[in-house]
């Protein structure tokens, strides 16, 4: 999903739901959470307008340009 310049996804922006949230990812592997945050709050602090897609099925997040794994995302994390 989009984030504006708080750093909170804006509800206007946000992406179709069947994709993920970014809490789902952590529910997959809990303990990891404090870690995926901190990247979270890094890519955004990095670019305040990226594009956040969650993918539970890849237990995946990626951040990016777009919605596009592999040629708008620039960075992930796959949580295991």
């Amino acid at each position: 999903m989009r984030h504006g310049e708080s750093g909170v996804p804006n509800e206007a922006s946000c992406m179709n739901e069947a994709i993920g949230t970014f809490e789902q990812i952590i529910g997959l592997e809990p303990q990891h959470g404090v870690l995926l945050r901190a990247l979270r709050a890094l890519a955004l602090e990095l670019h305040p307008g990226l594009v956040e897609v969650a993918r539970p099925g890849d237990r995946a997040v990626s951040w990016g340009w777009g919605p596009k794994k592999m040629s708008e995302a620039y960075a992930c994390a796959l949580p295991y």
